[in-house]
């Protein structure tokens, strides 16, 4: 069991019940099912859907044996911790600003939901063995892929005309790629050279086929992630260099443009996200606005006074447009610590990525799906963010139970006897 353990990195042997869970459709429904119900008009945003897509993984994984118990048990006393640090907070934050409580604690739904369904792919994950990992990881990106190309064939579902870019289930490009990107930095880890570069170049169409500044920014951390040396990053630049040779790169450039005079509704949503940042600050003196609070009492910044002026919609001011504008506005100096520490954790595992790349045979699958999932936040942190309450939130949560247990069983193993000894 020790050696079995070893060679999983540290992480349990898979378990030899007669069942095995479902990793693949778990997956999938972590990817697809957020943006299904917000594609369909069932929800205002993406959190009931992810809320969704955890009872799926939940049910999915209750259904068969695993050691599920364990990470139920941890994410019970977190969500316990969180509530009560997030009650004071907003407690606090409640003499700077007016607090809508009741919002805030109708938010405690969904991020239970998040817990839950990252406990339940936990335990999958650790009872999986490598091949079904990796099957499963290939399985979504995919049927990812295949998403992109029936956009394009000119499938139109029923409520497509609601929206400017939709690719079903998904209501815009920076939805599909924010669901993407973890399970594109894995294939792309666990691919041969060969077959790397190929998946590298497939990310290039892409980017070209989404129209996705978003995605091209994703695409360059899978670069750093993967890449080691000069050759492999002057075969990919020479590659991307074709690549826009043939394009019109209007698009991408006005979307480069972060002058104060941009009228690119991409740009301003990002800008936005900073000056609500500064708001929040502002107001609360550096305290933070309280959890699910951004934007609900407006907001007096000059670009969303812009942008309401272009689109007539006050856009993404609760979501702040990316993940960290929302942990600064509503934490502050707290959600400071939060992004360093994310942030600290992603730079980490896209270090051991590099060291694994010229032999990504050799590292364990789960581990693999570890620094994919850090590595692959990144743009979510920093691009494009929907909230806390994603497909990729279920995923973190995933991701951080298996890290800390990793560390917990290196810790167990340097202390024991034999190894004392």
């Amino acid at each position: 069991m020790e050696r079995a353990e070893a060679d999983r990195g540290g992480l349990p042997a898979p378990g030899r019940g007669t069942g095995v869970a479902p990793l693949g459709a778990m997956l999938l429904a972590v990817a697809m099912l957020p943006g299904l119900v917000f594609f369909v008009g069932a929800a205002s945003s993406l959190a009931v859907g992810t809320a969704l897509a955890a009872g799926v993984v939940a049910l999915l994984a209750a259904a068969y044996p695993n050691r599920l118990k364990p990470p139920l048990r941890t994410s019970a006393t977190v969500f316990a911790a969180l509530a009560l640090a997030i009650c004071f907070h907003l407690a606090v934050s409640s003499l700077f600003h007016p607090v809508e409580i009741g919002h805030a604690l109708a938010s405690f739904a969904p991020l239970l939901a998040v817990m839950i369904g990252g406990s339940a792919l936990t335990a999958t994950i650790e009872t999986a063995t490598d091949a079904r990992i990796d099957s499963a990881m290939r399985l979504v990106f995919w049927s990812m892929c295949g998403v992109v190309v029936l956009q394009r064939t000119g499938f139109t579902p029923p409520f497509s005309d609601h929206y400017l870019k939709p690719y079903f289930p998904f209501t815009e490009p920076s939805h599909f790629v924010l669901a993407f990107m973890p399970v594109y930095t894995y294939v792309c880890i666990a691919a041969s050279l060969p077959r790397r570069l190929a998946l590298l170049g497939l990310g290039l169409v892409l980017i070209l086929m989404l129209e996705s500044l978003t995605l091209a920014v994703g695409w360059v951390v899978v670069v750093l992630s993967c890449t080691r040396g000069l050759t492999i990053p002057a075969v990919i630049a020479a590659l991307l260099v074709g690549a826009l040779s043939v394009v019109d790169l209007s698009y991408f450039v006005d979307r480069l443009d972060f002058s104060g005079g941009s009228q690119n509704l991409s740009t301003l949503v990002w800008l936005q996200g900073w000056q609500l940042t500064d708001e929040a600050f502002r107001i609360t003196s550096g305290w933070g606005a309280g959890f699910q609070q951004l934007g609900l009492q407006g907001t007096n910044t000059d670009i969303s006074r812009l942008i309401y002026v272009l689109v007539g919609d006050d856009a993404n001011i609760l979501d702040g447009g990316f993940g960290a504008a929302k942990l600064l506005s509503e934490f502050g100096v707290i959600g400071v610590g939060i992004i360093i520490g994310l942030t600290f954790l992603a730079g980490r595992s896209m270090l051991t990525l590099r060291t694994f790349a010229r032999t990504p045979g050799s590292i364990p699958k789960a581990s693999l799906f570890i620094h994919a999932v850090f590595v692959g936040y990144l743009v979510e942190m920093f691009v494009r963010g929907a909230g806390y309450f994603t497909g990729s939130a279920i995923l973190l949560v995933a991701a951080l139970h298996l890290r800390a247990r990793l560390a917990s069983r290196s810790r167990h193993t340097l202390s024991s006897p034999a190894v004392a000894a």
